[in-house]
C-alpha cells in the first residue's frame, strides 16, 4: 500500500492529467458563457463573485432561450409535479404479485419523498442548464444526516473528468474555494498548508483556499477490502492529504449531450447556436447604432457656434436671423430599419429552433381550431420524438445511476421497507431491480407503441363482426397492463393478476350460489302455485252438482 505522501502526489498528478485534457475545452466554453450564459462556468481570471458579466450581451435571447429549454427538460423528464419513474422488475410474472406490487410502490414514494427534501430538482434545473450551455454537466448526490440526502450542481470550470473502459464517466477532479476555518474544523489545522495556518493565526479563517477532491476507482478493490471508488481531498497550495475515504457507488452524475468520437466531453446546443448569437449580437449593436444615428445624425455646424450649441434634447441655441449658414446634418442616412428587424428576427427564430424551444413551446404554440385532443396529443409525441436521442443518453448516463445512488443509499440509512419474501429466490438468481421512466419525454418515446396496441385492438374489434373467433387470439388482460405501463399508470390503479383472478373466483361463486338461490326459490314459487291450482280446481269441482252427487265424490272413486 503506497504511503500518505505517495498517495497525494499520485492524487495531484492525477487532477492535474485531468485539467490539462480539459484545457481546449475550457477556451471553448469561455466564449459559449460570454455570449449566452454570462452567470454560468468558472474560468481563470474570471470577476469575482457579484460582479456583473453581462457585457458582452446586447440581445439576450440565447440566455432566456437556454433557460426555456433548461425547463422543458426539468418538466419533460424529472418533473417535481408528475410522476417520473417506476421500479420493476425483469421478472414480469412476479411483479403481478400483491406482496411485491406493494413494495415497489412504497420504495418508489420514500424515494420521491427523498427528492423532494433533499433539493434535489432545484439542483436538477441548474443541469439541465449546464448541459444545454457546455454540452457536460456534473451533479454531486451524498448522503446528508439531516435530509438523507444532498445534491450539489457542478458549474463548467469547477470538474474535470475522464471515462472508463465502459464508456462511462467514472473519475472526476472537483476544484472549489473553501475558508480556512471550515478546513480546520473538518480535517484539523495540522494537515493544513503553512499559508493556510498563517491566515488562522490572523483570525483570517474566513479567507478562501483551493482545495480538490478526486474521486476514481479503486485498483485494489479486488483484493482488499473498502470501497469500489476512492475519495481523496488536499489542498492545492500543499499541506498533508485532507482525507482519504471511498463511495460505494460513485457520487457523480455526469451527463453529456452529444459526443463526437471518443472525445470525452460533450457538446451541446449552446455551442451549435455559437455562430448564430454572435451574429444576433452584431446586428442588434449595428441596428441600435442606425437608430442614434436617425435620431441625432452627424451635423455640420459652422467654425463660429464652436463651444455655444446645445444639442440635448430640448435644448436650445440662439442664431442671428441675418445669418445665412445655419445647422444642418452632415449627411442623410435611411437605415430600412423594418427590414433589418425581420432578418434578426430570422436569426433569433434559428436560436430559439437551436434550442428546441418550439418543441418545449408547442402546447402554447399548437393551433387547436378543428382538431381534436388526440390529435393534438399525437402532434405533440411526434415533435417531442425529435429529441429521443437526448433523452435515451440522459436515462443512461444521469437518470439510471441517480436511481441506483439514491436508493442504495436509503437502502443502507434503513429508510426503505424490508422487500417480500417472494424477492429472496429472484436476488439469489440475478434477478435485479431496475426503472422505468414515464415522464412526458419518456412517454413520448413510447407513444409509438402504445399507438400499435391500440390500433391493433380497433382492428380486432373490426374483424370480430365477422369472425368472433378472432377474439380468442388477442390477450386483452395483459395489452391493458401493456398500454398502463407505456403510459406511466401508477401501479395502484391496476390491480395484479392474482388479485384479478381471486375476485373473479368469488364473483364466479356468489354467482353459482345466487343462481342456486333463485332455482329453490323458483321451485318452491312453482309448488305454492300448483298447489294453489289443485286446490282452487278441487273447490270448483266440489261446487258442481250432477245427479245429486257430488262431483269430487265421483273422481275420487274413480281415482281410487
Amino acid at each position: 500500500m503506497a504511503s500518505g505522501k505517495e498517495t497525494l502526489r499520485l492524487a495531484r498528478d492525477t487532477a492535474r492529467r485531468l485539467e490539462d485534457a480539459r484545457r481546449p475545452w475550457l477556451e471553448h466554453a469561455r466564449e459559449v458563457a460570454e455570449h449566452v450564459a454570462p452567470d454560468k462556468g468558472c474560468f481563470p481570471g474570471q470577476s469575482g463573485p457579484g460582479e456583473k458579466r453581462m457585457g458582452r450581451v446586447i440581445d439576450s435571447t440565447a440566455t432566456r432561450a437556454a433557460q426555456i429549454m433548461a425547463a422543458g427538460l426539468h418538466g419533460g423528464l424529472t418533473s417535481p409535479a408528475r410522476p417520473w419513474f417506476r421500479l420493476s422488475l425483469s421478472d414480469p410474472d412476479l411483479m403481478e404479485r400483491g406482496p411485491v406490487r406493494d413494495w415497489l410502490a412504497a420504495c418508489e414514494n420514500r424515494l420521491y419523498a427523498a427528492y423532494r427534501r433533499s433539493g434535489f430538482y432545484q439542483a436538477a434545473h441548474a443541469l439541465y442548464l449546464e448541459l444545454g450551455v457546455f454540452g457536460s454537466a456534473c451533479l454531486l448526490a451524498e448522503s446528508d444526516p439531516e435530509r438523507s440526502l444532498r445534491f450539489t450542481c457542478l458549474t463548467f470550470g469547477e470538474f474535470a473528468w475522464s471515462e472508463g473502459s465502459s464508456g462511462m464517466i467514472d473519475t472526476v477532479a472537483r476544484r472549489r474555494e473553501v475558508p480556512v476555518r471550515v478546513l480546520a474544523e473538518r480535517y484539523g489545522r495540522d494537515r493544513l498548508s503553512e499559508s493556510a495556518r498563517r491566515l488562522l493565526d490572523k483570525d483570517q479563517g474566513d479567507e478562501r483556499v483551493e482545495v480538490v477532491h478526486l474521486t476514481m476507482p479503486r485498483e485494489d478493490s479486488v483484493r482488499a477490502p473498502g470501497k469500489p471508488f476512492a475519495a481523496y481531498a488536499f489542498e492545492e497550495g500543499g499541506g498533508e492529504l485532507l482525507s482519504e475515504g471511498g463511495f460505494d457507488e460513485f457520487p457523480y452524475l455526469c451527463p453529456r449531450w452529444d459526443v463526437t468520437g471518443s472525445e470525452e466531453y460533450g457538446r451541446g446546443p449552446g455551442m451549435t447556436v455559437l455562430p448564430d448569437v454572435k451574429m444576433l449580437q452584431e446586428m442588434a449593436k449595428g441596428r441600435l447604432q442606425a437608430v442614434h444615428m436617425g435620431l441625432r445624425p452627424p451635423m455640420r455646424v459652422p467654425s463660429k457656434y464652436a463651444r455655444r450649441l446645445n444639442l440635448i434634447p430640448g435644448g436650445q441655441n440662439y442664431v442671428n436671423p441675418q445669418q445665412a449658414d445655419g445647422l444642418a446634418p452632415l449627411y442623410e442616412t435611411r437605415v430600412p430599419l423594418a427590414e433589418v428587424s425581420h432578418v434578426i428576427e430570422d436569426v433569433r427564430a434559428a436560436i430559439r429552433a437551436g434550442f428546441f424551444n418550439d418543441l418545449f413551446l408547442m402546447i402554447s404554440n399548437v393551433d387547436r381550431s378543428g382538431v381534436t385532443a388526440t390529435e393534438v396529443m399525437e402532434k405533440q409525441a411526434e415533435k417531442l420524438l425529435m429529441l429521443g436521442p437526448i433523452v435515451e443518453r440522459l436515462q443512461s448516463e444521469m437518470l439510471d445511476p441517480l436511481t441506483t445512488r439514491v436508493f442504495r443509499l436509503l437502502l443502507r440509512s434503513g429508510e426503505l421497507p424490508r422487500p417480500p419474501a417472494e424477492l429472496a429466490e429472484y436476488a439469489k438468481q440475478g434477478g435485479r431491480l431496475k426503472a422505468e421512466y414515464v415522464s412526458t419525454l419518456a412517454q413520448a418515446q413510447k407513444m409509438a407503441g402504445s399507438q400499435s396496441i391500440l390500433s391493433m385492438l380497433s382492428m380486432v374489434g373490426n374483424v370480430a363482426g365477422l369472425a368472433p373467433d378472432a377474439l380468442d387470439k388477442i390477450d386483452f388482460e395483459q395489452a391493458l397492463d401493456e398500454l398502463a405501463r407505456s403510459t406511466g399508470v401508477p401501479a395502484s390503479v391496476v390491480r395484479p393478476d392474482e388479485q384479478v383472478a381471486a375476485m373473479r373466483k368469488e364473483k364466479a361463486e356468489a354467482a353459482r350460489a345466487q343462481a342456486q338461490a333463485q332455482a329453490q326459490a323458483q321451485a318452491a314459487e312453482t309448488s305454492v302455485r300448483q298447489g294453489k291450482e289443485l286446490v282452487q280446481a278441487a273447490k270448483t269441482l266440489s261446487e258442481i252438482d250432477t245427479d245429486g252427487d257430488n262431483a269430487l265424490t265421483r273422481l275420487t272413486e274413480v281415482l281410487t
